[in-house]
């Protein structure tokens, strides 16, 4: 626009908006938590990466595994795969549907954030109770 004015964001004929992109967002809260401050740095990566991979329904199908999330986060599976039991730890996350590997194929254990429900039911926020 010529004037100055930002354009508004426009919604599509299903109610969406077709302005900005997708974005992940970390509250304050839950970055001034002593369990997020307790977390390695690249643990806080992966953490993103999860939280990126959520779209506001589907939590507890967030597929994973540790060889995509090491690509990620640019680092060795061995790192990552310590990454994922530290935000299991610390109450960030949680296995949903544990994963498996077999020569006819494998898949990646599905993830569930604490911090959002899941099921109907209420978000647990286990990294809250953490000390």
């Amino acid at each position: 626009m010529s004037s100055g004015r930002r354009q508004k964001n426009r919604v599509n004929s299903t109610g969406r908006s077709t302005g900005e992109g997708k974005h992940v967002r970390l509250y304050r809260w839950v970055i001034e938590s002593s369990a997020y401050r307790d977390l390695s740095c690249r643990s806080r990566c992966l953490l993103t990466e999860l939280y990126n991979l959520y779209n506001g329904m589907n939590n507890g199908e967030l597929f994973l595994s540790v060889r995509n999330g090491a690509e990620r986060i640019g680092a060795s599976p061995n790192t990552t795969s310590k990454c994922f039991k530290e935000l299991i730890d610390k109450g960030f996350i949680r296995p949903n549907q544990p994963g498996s590997f077999n020569w006819k194929g494998g898949a990646a254990t599905t993830w569930i954030l604490t911090e959002f429900e899941f099921n109907g039911e209420k978000a647990t926020k286990d990294f809250m109770h953490r000390k």
